[in-house]
């Protein structure tokens, strides 16, 4: 009888204090029968998992080390690590006054593709063509009242959302810090770091003066009484192949010159190609673009014309 006992009593502490003994049966069953509560169903879990990428730090140096070409050295100190994608830009700003409000334009002199915080610790080189003229860009912002021109190139260095690296996380959700920014992007507000600095370089004074007189001279060629509005019925009369005057009479005033390039082409065999842009804008800001190639139309486009 104390054997029986003995031998009850070890198998009720067998069932009750070993784990997993007694009902292990029946959790298989229910792991086979009701596949929700099967660890091998479990739902993935959608959060971010990596470690944040922190900059506290992003300062950016710079100086001109060269003027005949311009040429701009630049490097970076951060605490972002060395396979973080940026996007450098230099640009100089132009100040012009439209309605009563002030407003920032932009010369862009360089926009280039994107390089790496590795490279930029040591430093890198922007160099800009000879061939390079700030006078094109001038032209089109022209019609603004001309306020002034920056004494300053800008250089811009943002760390963007699509970063090639996937530490970053989707549109750099593990982006942190005190350099960090929400902007929208895309429509949408995602982590960036954008920074510039100002370098003193300022521009000719060929440069500014060129500045003044073709804003004024935009001015005055604008058809603000509307005594020469170029209208649609006049557009369809110019046609490919006229030179400038011809179509200047058809409008019956002169257009604004917004861009002029000359290709100078070293073989006799083929003709060098001087190409002007003109716009003829009404007082409504409808207007027509013309486009000359060696003194004759070869294309013209229109906006809001009646």
């Amino acid at each position: 009888m104390q054997k029986v006992k003995l031998i009850v009593c070890n198998i009720i502490f067998y069932i009750l204090i070993v784990p997993g003994v007694g009902n292990s049966q029946q959790n298989k069953l229910i792991s086979v029968n009701n596949p929700e509560k099967s660890e091998n169903k479990r739902p993935i879990q959608s959060e971010n998992i990596t470690n944040p990428i922190v900059c506290n730090e992003f300062k950016i140096e710079a100086k001109v080390i060269g003027k005949d070409p311009l040429t701009i050295r630049y490097k970076i100190n951060t605490d972002l690590p060395d396979f973080t994608d940026v996007m450098p830009s230099l640009y100089r700003e132009v100040f012009t006054m439209e309605e009563g409000k002030r407003k920032t334009n932009r010369i862009e002199y360089y926009n280039g593709e994107s390089t790496t915080i590795g490279n930029l610790r040591n430093g890198l080189e922007i160099q800009i063509p000879l061939s390079f003229s700030e006078k094109p860009q001038l032209s089109v912002l022209a019609g603004d009242q001309f306020e002034k021109i920056s004494d300053y190139l800008k250089l811009r260095i943002i760390v963007p959302v699509r970063q090639v690296n996937r530490q970053f996380g989707e549109d750099n959700i593990n982006l942190k810090g005190k350099k960090v920014t929400r902007r929208e992007v895309f429509g949408e507000l995602r982590n960036i770091i954008d920074e510039s600095i100002n370098i003193l370089y300022p521009p000719d004074k060929e440069l500014a003066e060129f500045a003044r007189k073709d804003f004024e001279l935009w001015h005055k060629k604008i058809d603000k009484n509307g005594s020469h509005t170029v209208t649609l019925q006049i557009y369809t009369q110019i046609k490919l192949g006229m030179s400038y005057i011809q179509v200047a009479s058809i409008i019956g005033r002169d257009g604004v010159e917004i861009s002029h390039s000359h290709l100078e082409n070293p073989s006799s065999e083929i003709p060098s190609l001087d190409t002007t842009i003109f716009q003829w804008i009404n007082r409504n800001g409808s207007n027509m673009n013309a486009i000359f190639q060696n003194g004759k139309l070869i294309q013209k486009t229109q906006y809001g014309l009646n």
